[in-house]
């Protein structure tokens, strides 16, 4: 279950939220947010599952999932802060800006879930 198929649908969608927040860089710009850090933030998230295949056999379940959170979590926490700046400015500019928040936190969410599957069956398997 936990194969190469999950790491290459987490790249197919970070590079396509890579490509949206990077097509919104000016408001990014504009509220005094660069675009470049949370493109390197969504570049971490298909690192998760990839530490994922790997790192367990070395490391165990546990500490692999611990470093596959930590490609996710910064991801989530920048995504919240900006999903609440741009709604809070509530112009028209900011709709695609916003937009382009919400996938980032929703790719992140779904990083630290496949992180918490991941944990939830190495556990039951044993």
């Amino acid at each position: 279950m936990f194969s190469l198929l999950p790491l290459l649908l987490f790249l197919i969608f970070s590079v396509k939220t890579m490509r949206l927040v990077w097509s919104q860089s000016e408001s990014y710009r504009e509220f005094g947010r660069g675009a470049c850090r949370p493109i390197m933030l969504l570049a971490l998230i298909p690192l998760g599952p990839l530490v994922l295949i790997i790192m367990p056999y070395f490391v165990g379940a546990i500490p692999a999932s611990i470093v596959a959170i930590a490609c996710s979590a910064p991801a989530l926490i920048t995504f919240r802060k900006h999903v609440g700046i741009f709604d809070l400015s509530g112009t028209s500019r900011t709709e695609g800006a916003l937009q382009s928040a919400h996938m980032g936190f929703a790719l992140a969410m779904v990083g630290l879930l496949y992180v918490g599957a991941f944990l939830a069956f190495s556990i039951v398997a044993g």
